[in-house]
Order: structure tokens, then sequence, then C-alpha cells
């Protein structure tokens, strides 16, 4: 869980909280003995509140499915 607060008009159109919560599951698969392919998927649930007006609190939800290559380093025992 994040939450950012800031002032200004560089903040998100004055004075707000931005509040993430977010879970993800993923799995690696081992591609030879020197890298892997990795699939995760996420949710996040995303809230902005005004300090000065309670009834413009905005929500939103997330979804991303993320594919990414790595590298795999250090000993092979396990």
């Amino acid at each position: 869980m994040a939450t950012f607060h800031g002032e200004g008009d560089l903040f998100i159109d004055g004075n707000a909280t931005l509040t993430s919560f977010g879970v993800g599951l993923g799995h690696q698969w081992r591609i030879g003995q020197a890298f892997v392919l990795r699939t995760e998927g996420q949710y996040q649930r995303v809230s902005l509140s005004f300090e000065d007006d309670f009834n413009d609190d905005e929500t939103a939800n997330e979804f991303s499915f993320i594919i990414g290559i790595g590298t795999r380093f250090g000993t092979d025992k396990f």
C-alpha cells in the first residue's frame, strides 16, 4: 500500500492524497541455464481524496499483465 500527499498546482489539481493498494501473482519458467521467462498479473485499487471536498473523491481499478525475460546468477544447488 502506498500513499502520496502534496499541495499546490503541481500535485493532482491541488491538495489531495493518492492511495494505491494492489496484489500480484507471478511465475518464472527456466530457459536454459542463464535465463527465465516471467509472467505476472496485478490488480490495483487507486483512490484519490481531496481534503477540501470529500464529495469529489475518485477511485479506479487497474489490471495489468506483465511478461519479461530475466537473467539467473548465483549457485544452482537448490
